[in-house]
């Protein structure tokens, strides 16, 4: 948990910068950025959808946790996706005009955003982490994990993308953890050419902010 939400973090963090440095009218940046975008919204949407599927049921049935905890959660969860969803219709039709006043109130949803997500992932790792440790195994986290991450992007330029992504600011540990979880042919393909090729990506993506 602590590993993804480093990346969500870092991601939503440069996101409204990203968006607000494309110049007007470029379309063809604004299309670049709405890709990585819809890419970052994506996986944060399934992230949290396998939590809510997968994990907070488990522990409403074995923790001696207020159910208060978890509604919180999933209360936030339904915020952020309507959040997230919310900003497409305009990411959709910004990729194509490149029309600043799209891109700057593109802006304000993803700061919004923000600041959601980031109140979110300090409640859950407040309150929710020590529940997780206590209550599943280690067997039984690994495997939801791996539901997560394996649902999370489609393409292997996706998966690249996302593994990156994961594993930009990961200590030793935390990247270890992650190949682990991760399925053996992403894992291969990542190894061969998926290190320089994600450098050179977050790069492009990034250029115009500092």
């Amino acid at each position: 948990m602590v590993v993804v939400h480093k990346a969500l973090r870092r991601e939503l963090s440069l996101l409204p910068g990203v968006v607000s440095a494309v110049a007007p009218g470029d379309r063809r940046r604004s299309a670049r950025i709405e890709r990585h975008a819809r890419l970052v919204l994506t996986f944060l949407r399934e992230y949290h959808d396998s939590e809510d599927r997968l994990l907070w049921p488990v522990l409403r049935s074995r923790a001696a946790l207020s159910n208060l905890l978890i509604d919180t959660v999933e209360e936030q969860h339904r915020l952020i996706a309507d959040l997230s969803v919310g900003c497409q219709p305009e990411f959709t039709s910004w990729s194509h005009t490149g029309d600043p006043g799209q891109r700057d109130r593109i802006v304000e949803g993803l700061s919004e955003l923000e600041r959601v997500l980031l109140t979110s992932l300090d409640f859950e790792e407040s309150n929710m982490l020590p529940a997780i440790h206590e209550h599943l195994s280690v067997q039984e986290w690994s495997e939801l994990n791996k539901q997560a991450i394996g649902n999370a992007a489609s393409g292997p330029r996706a998966r690249l993308t996302l593994a990156g992504v994961v594993l930009e600011d990961a200590t030793p540990p935390e990247g270890a953890w992650f190949m682990n979880v991760m399925p053996s042919p992403r894992r291969m393909l990542w190894h061969a050419i998926g290190g320089r090729w994600y450098v050179r990506y977050s790069r492009s993506i990034r250029r115009d902010i500092r």
